[in-house]
């Protein structure tokens, strides 16, 4: 079982780390943690871990049309929460379509 993860401010408290850990709670598996920067001190490691994030967003269908890492990094809100309420979305329908496979 996934620890819980807690984000109390999310200008401040979301990096890629976090992002990670959270989409790895949300689908098991799909993070690889050899890529991820497990933690990171410079910039540099931060926006590549943002980037993994973005490319995980795509990966599972996400609308990350004009998101980079360096926004999530930034706290770009406008770019940020739109991926946020996707991943919401996500986590949601998901665990609906487990409920209901496992009513039957």
């Amino acid at each position: 079982m996934t620890p819980a993860i807690f984000v109390t401010v999310l200008g401040f408290n979301l990096v890629g780390d976090v992002l990670l850990r959270v989409l790895d709670a949300i689908e098991p598996g799909i993070v690889q943690w050899g890529r991820a920067n497990l933690a990171p001190r410079q910039r540099k490691a931060l926006v590549e871990n943002c980037n993994y994030v973005v490319n995980l967003g795509r990966a599972m269908d996400f609308g990350l049309s004009d998101v980079a890492g360096v926004d999530i990094v930034d706290s770009n809100a406008a770019l940020v929460v739109p991926f946020l309420w996707q991943l919401m979305r996500y986590s949601t329908l998901r665990r609906l379509s487990e409920a209901e496979a496992g009513a039957f």
